[in-house]
């Protein structure tokens, strides 16, 4: 079992105000706080008990749209109300594409067809307008195709790209739920050709209306997970820092936006409980 936890922090402040979002949800936005990621059926009265601010829910498409017209929310809805009637914060990870879609076995093939991804991205926001505080869009697309929900199975280049789909469901979101935050790119812990291309698509690209990938994004989402046994804290930030380096040089436009490192931690089965 993997422990990571959650730290969602605008990094480049360390101490950050909510932003000035018109429409913002009936739940508070905390712009500074720790949280946990919650995987299967979550106890979020221990969540509550170490005074985390936030979770982060998997929301799976394979899930919620197991086949064509059938849509099941019913394991979303009782996550959901457990965390609100606690008072924590969620972000909702939107990933994981239906077989029947072309999604493949672990969900990172994303469909061709971005309305597909459109219409689950509007149920899911007007389901859970005023509940779910923010989504992150998709997990760890600079990977091809890592395991269970983690990566891009498609060339990066190709389309429906990246942005696309990010445009696509903050413009759903922005419109379904408003004041609710879109998060992205999710990026994963190491350095590679394929991030640095994902960053480069995410800073050149201008969409038909003149818009960018970052005027679609409120913060910009990494991780920093630890595979190896190392238990030094100032070594993890350190490796974190140097995540960072990229971004401020490939993706400028992406740099002055809240940082928030949705993954960070060890693995326990390494470092112990």
């Amino acid at each position: 079992m993997k422990a990571v936890f959650v730290l969602l922090a605008a990094l480049a402040a360390l101490v950050a105000t909510a932003l000035p979002v018109a429409g913002r949800p009936a739940c508070g936005i905390r712009p500074v706080t720790i949280g946990v990621n919650v995987q299967g059926e979550p106890n979020f009265d221990q969540v509550r008990a170490a005074r985390s601010g936030w979770v982060r829910l998997n929301l799976r498409w394979s899930e919620v749209n197991p086949a064509p017209g059938v849509w099941r929310f019913e394991r979303i809805d009782r996550q959901v109300r457990q965390a609100r009637e606690r008072d924590l914060e969620i972000l909702a990870l939107l990933a994981h594409a239906p077989e029947w879609l072309g999604g493949g076995r672990n969900g990172t093939t994303p469909p061709a067809e971005v309305a597909r991804w459109t219409e689950f991205v509007r149920r899911t926001a007007e389901r859970y307008r005023g509940r779910i505080a923010a989504y992150e869009i998709w997990n760890e697309p600079d990977f091809r195709n890592e395991g269970d929900g983690i990566g891009w199975d498609r060339d990066i280049a190709e389309a429906p790209r990246y942005v696309d789909y990010l445009r696509a469901a903050a413009t759903t979101i922005r419109q379904a739920a408003p004041g609710t935050r879109v998060v992205g790119p999710a990026l994963s812990s190491g350095l590679s050709d394929r991030k640095l291309a994902l960053l480069d698509q995410l800073e050149r690209t201008r969409f038909p209306d003149g818009s960018r990938p970052a005027d679609h994004l409120d913060a910009v989402s990494l991780h920093q997970n630890i595979q190896g046994t190392d238990g030094s804290g100032p070594w993890l930030v350190r490796l974190l820092a140097n995540g960072l380096y990229p971004l401020e040089s490939r993706a400028p436009s992406l740099a002055g936006k809240l940082l928030w490192v949705t993954e960070f931690g060890w693995q326990s089965t390494l470092v112990g409980e």
